[in-house]
């Protein structure tokens, strides 16, 4: 099965360089579920 759409940007970091997984979060529940 092949994903719906695929999204290339760049990954929201800290100042230190670490990504911000809840900005990730955050964008992937508002582009909907998987199913």
């Amino acid at each position: 099965m092949a994903p719906r759409s695929v999204v290339f940007q760049d990954l929201p970091k800290t100042s230190t360089g670490k990504v911000q997984k809840f900005i990730l979060r955050e964008k992937a529940n508002a582009m909907g579920s998987l199913s």
